[in-house]
């Protein structure tokens, strides 16, 4: 690989970094969605004196709040419960860090917030609440000092984003779990269980699947073909959580082409990153096809600049096998893009 990618291969590594900082803030917004998919929820919060409603998701409650899991393990088949002890503007907000492990509030709000904390056991909001005061009596008392003022929202940003890891971890942990589960995949005669509410947030495609009337959104269980047990298992952990563990996914290949069909393009690049990092002389050029192929448009410019880079390589036996292999409207491609 050293040959092939070079220095090229800082550039792997800061894009993995990059990506994993987007990819944790596109889950925090997707997350925000879910809320507001009440298509599936299964369960209904009604709040305050005037009884308003709030229709949730049993899995993400009981994963982000140690009340509802003992709620709902204790009273499985209840359906609603009443809170008329809290408001509607407070249990929003409680909702909103539940879901995405991001919340804004007033200062004036944080007696209330920290109440609600206590009622449903939510400690890392706790945490949070009990870092910020002392930073917003510091702003409160010293308004004109922009530097302190910049150089606290840093840390309060490094704060929230620590909550986030903590939260998709524990997203993780609903995976292939039957608990709470509404939809089931057989993949390569295996069950796979999942939840609507994270796939439809997630995934523009299985939103479209799951609210256009099409079979797939009634049906309980649905057989997934042409793609492997493990890859879909990794396909579902991105989903969930953001994350791939790619010493569990047999072929790489196969979970970008996965990725393509699913329109999921932020897994597309992780894949795409990894497979980069694993160039070789042998497989280097044959890739330039399968990534134009499932529309890999980063892997793809990339093999043109690994290419321009290495054409004083190009009569290395592997080099120019790998080469000589790909179809002849590729190389052709290949050819008026570098000229190799």
């Amino acid at each position: 690989m050293g040959q092939i990618i070079g220095k090229n291969h800082v550039e792997i590594v800061e894009k993995q970094k990059k990506q994993k900082i987007e990819t944790k803030s596109k889950v925090i917004q997707n997350m925000k969605i879910a809320i507001e998919l009440e298509e599936f929820s299964d369960f209904m919060c009604i709040v305050g004196e005037d009884e308003e409603e709030f229709p949730v998701h049993k899995v993400i409650l009981s994963l982000r709040s140690a009340y509802f899991d003992d709620y709902f393990k204790e009273n499985k088949v209840s359906k609603q419960k009443s809170f008329p002890d809290v408001t509607p503007e407070i249990f929003e907000k409680v909702l909103e860090w539940i879901y995405s492990g991001k919340v804004s509030f007033a200062f004036d709000e944080v007696d209330e917030i920290t109440q609600a904390c206590h009622d449903f056991q939510l400690n890392s909001l706790t945490e949070l609440i009990q870092y910020r005061i002392p930073q917003e009596g510091r702003r409160n008392n010293d308004e004109k000092d922009e530097d302190i003022e910049d150089e606290e929202d840093s840390d309060l940003d490094a704060q929230i984003f620590d909550f986030n890891e903590r939260n998709s971890m524990r997203f993780g942990s609903a995976i292939n779990n039957p608990q709470y589960s509404d939809i089931k995949f057989i993949v390569e005669g295996q069950e796979v269980f999942a939840h609507r509410v994270f796939l439809a947030a997630r995934s523009k495609y299985y939103q479209a699947v799951f609210m256009s009337g099409m079979r797939e959104c009634r049906e309980d269980e649905i057989v997934a073909p042409l793609v492997t047990h493990n890859s879909f298992l990794a396909m579902l952990a991105f989903l969930y959580t953001g994350e791939v563990d790619y010493s569990r996914v047999d072929n790489v290949c196969d979970l970008l082409t996965l990725s393509d069909k699913l329109i999921m393009n932020d897994l597309k690049l992780h894949t795409e990153l990894v497979i980069a990092q694993n160039f070789t002389q042998e497989n280097f050029f044959m890739l330039f096809p399968f990534a134009d192929q499932y529309n890999a448009d980063w892997l793809k410019n990339f093999i043109v600049k690994i290419a321009i880079q290495n054409k004083h390589l190009k009569t290395r036996n592997q080099i120019r096998k790998s080469y000589e292999e790909m179809p002849q409207n590729y190389r052709r491609q290949l050819d008026r893009l570098t000229r190799f």
